[in-house]
């Protein structure tokens, strides 16, 4: 996550193009929504079982929604131009 970060951060700087246009920037997003919601999920999991099961429940189904979303960004960084 922390060098998706750096990824981004870089890109932000860097002004040849829109970031919207280099895979880059989403290859970084994907990783980061991809990490933060899995990590969350596993790092809380016994947490989230105590307070009982629709809480995780809940839980694994938003990060299956950035999962999904993440899968799109992968997508979008795919079928971006290539940059010369």
């Amino acid at each position: 996550m922390t060098m998706a970060a750096i990824v981004i951060w870089t890109q932000i700087k860097d002004e040849r193009s829109t970031m919207l246009e280099r895979s880059v920037f989403w290859v970084a997003a994907a990783v980061i929504l991809y990490s933060t919601g899995t990590m969350a999920v596993l790092g809380l999991g016994n947490f989230l079982m105590k307070l009982g099961r629709p809480y995780f429940v809940a839980a694994w189904h938003i990060n299956w929604t950035l999962i999904i979303v993440a899968n799109i960004f992968y997508t979008k960084g795919m079928l971006c131009k290539p940059q010369v």
